[in-house]
């Protein structure tokens, strides 16, 4: 929801908003904007890595989430109007991501992406893969028993050589990921200025899902510092 005076992008939960049903068909996909089933996409990979980050995931939620990020992976560069099966695929992953979400919830990236979703014209998702490796850096001495997990869900497609495996952390596989994409980087790429920055980290401070971070926020600095790293 946005708010009417700020523009701001409010994050709001209710059960009862819920699908019964989801159907996906092939034809219906195949006719969504480019840029639609891109910023979706990055939306859903962000969203899986921040809940399998945290330690509310449970053995159920790792499942989905574990799969929504291999299908992510494997078809993240297959996302044209061409290829529906591809495109299909990215769809159940979304789908698996908000059912394995609905314990751990969201975290920093989805935070930051409200704050900063009514200064920029890019989706949400490309706002969420700008931010999440420095939320990622951010969170670290709060999750090294849980990224592994992100890391094998990457891993297969990105690199051959198995010895190399568990040397690389998770966040150096999600920036390779990222690589493959035509998308922006930084935060300055996306219209956000330098003057930006400190309101954004005062708003997200404000935020909800900022208490489900694997890693306490105690002040607007924190935050500050991520939004310089990705600026």
């Amino acid at each position: 929801m946005h708010d009417d005076e700020t523009g701001q992008r409010l994050a709001l939960f209710d059960p009862k908003t819920r699908a019964k049903a989801i159907f996906l068909h092939p034809g219906f996909l195949g006719t969504a904007p480019a840029t639609l089933v891109e910023g979706a996409t990055l939306n859903t990979l962000s969203t899986a890595i921040e809940a399998l980050e945290s330690p509310r995931c449970d053995l159920v939620s790792e499942a989905m989430l574990t799969q929504a990020l291999r299908l992510v992976a494997r078809h993240i560069d297959r996302m044209s109007p061409e290829d529906v099966t591809a495109r299909e695929r990215l769809a159940v992953a979304a789908v698996l991501c908000g059912r394995g979400t609905e314990q751990s919830g969201g975290g920093l990236s989805s935070v930051l992406a409200h704050a900063i979703g009514h200064r920029s014209n890019v989706s949400n998702g490309i706002i969420n893969a700008i931010v999440l490796p420095q939320t990622m850096r951010f969170n670290s001495p709060a999750t090294q028993y849980t990224t592994g997990r992100i890391a094998d869900s990457l891993w297969l497609p990105l690199a051959a050589d198995s010895a190399q495996r568990y040397a690389m952390p998770a966040v150096e596989l999600l920036e390779r990921l990222l690589a493959k994409l035509d998308i922006p980087r930084r935060l300055r790429d996306v219209g956000v200025t330098g003057d930006d920055l400190d309101p954004i980290a005062e708003a997200a401070m404000q935020d909800w899902f900022i208490k489900r971070s694997p890693r306490r926020v105690t002040n607007v600095a924190d935050l500050r510092g991520i939004l310089d790293a990705a600026w």
